[in-house]
């Protein structure tokens, strides 16, 4: 039999190709099976506080990697492993059989716990159990759910969630559920993010049910679309009418209702709509652009248009879709 000179390169290429078959049955074991974790508390003074002990600079490494691959430079909620220590009211660890996949720290607040640090690990075989402990975590620690759904907003959409008794989260988990870097505000509820080159102020509303969600997005469809239908019902019939006061050829009516979503994020501070409302909005920035392109609007009015495509765009570009999630 003739033998075959194997390389570096391709021996490495064998073994990385094995490594990753082996990976891939692993995960594809993990999600056919249930729930394989375990989630231990730990307190000061209890006997099992040694363990915390005896593995706090695993517990520093494993914060600080969590943090470090969601974009954060580090973990931010100490110094070191001996402050980590020092300060933490109680642990909760998650384990995959001897394996830490999720890990949770508290201080003492206000006579009870507050989170300062939550995170999944960050070995991808196990990390899809570790967000799965987190959830867990998160949805005992604010109020034992079995199902929890929740949504991001800001602005006008809050105060809907406020007059249908939505859930406010505490910011302090706000990491946890988006895992992505967030900077806290001083009220506990709310934080800043940057979404798509602009930094915007949030807060997570959450529910057990979806019905909450659902009334939500229709009261806030209807009322965008009914004042859409009111600048709408001023568009006039250019085949024999032509623009006067209160009466909008069809470039006017788009400017007016590009210039309402405006009014909606400046003086609303609305960075979510419905998303049939965000189509509509790209619909009548396209009747505008078409119109500067075929030279079928007076002169005066082109800059007043320019500025419409500009601020509809901005608004496009920096605006989310109203969603549910389910945690």
């Amino acid at each position: 039999m003739k033998k075959v000179k194997i390389t570096d390169g391709k021996l490495r290429k064998i073994i990385n190709e094995c490594i990753q078959k082996v990976k891939n049955e692993l995960l594809i074991e993990h999600s056919t099976q249930e729930k394989l974790y375990e989630i231990k508390e730990y307190l000061p003074g209890d006997a099992n506080w040694e363990y915390i002990k005896e593995n706090k600079l695993q517990l520093w490494e494993f914060l600080n990697k969590g943090y470090s691959r969601a974009g954060y430079e580090k973990f931010c909620g100490c110094d070191n492993a001996r402050s980590l220590l020092k300060n933490a009211n109680l642990i909760k660890i998650a384990f995959m059989g001897e394996k830490w996949i999720a890990l949770s720290v508290y201080t003492g607040y206000k006579g009870g716990f507050k989170n300062v640090g939550i995170t999944a690990t960050t070995d991808e075989i196990l990390r899809k159990d570790g967000i799965a402990a987190v959830h867990e975590i998160i949805k005992k620690d604010i109020g034992g759910f079995s199902e929890f759904f929740w949504t991001e907003c800001s602005g006008a959409v809050e105060k809907l969630y406020e007059k249908y008794k939505g859930i406010k989260i505490p910011n302090e988990y706000a990491f946890g559920i988006l895992q992505i870097p967030i900077s806290l505000e001083d009220d506990g509820f709310h934080y800043s993010r940057e979404i798509k080159g602009d930094m915007q102020i949030k807060v997570i509303y959450g529910f057990n049910n979806k019905e909450t969600f659902e009334k939500v997005l229709t009261e806030r469809e209807e009322y965008i679309n009914s004042c859409i239908n009111t600048i709408l019902s001023n568009r006039i019939n250019e085949d024999i009418e032509k623009p006067s006061f209160g009466r909008l050829s069809k470039v006017d009516c788009a400017i007016a209702i590009v210039n309402f979503f405006v009014n909606q994020r400046w003086e609303g501070e609305c960075y979510e709509f419905p998303k049939r409302s965000l189509e509509i909005l790209q619909s009548q920035v396209g009747i505008i652009e078409n119109a500067i392109e075929n030279n079928s609007m007076p002169k005066e009015r082109i800059k007043i248009a320019q500025l419409a495509i500009e601020n509809g765009r901005d608004i496009l570009e920096t605006s989310c879709v109203m969603q549910m999630n389910y945690l």
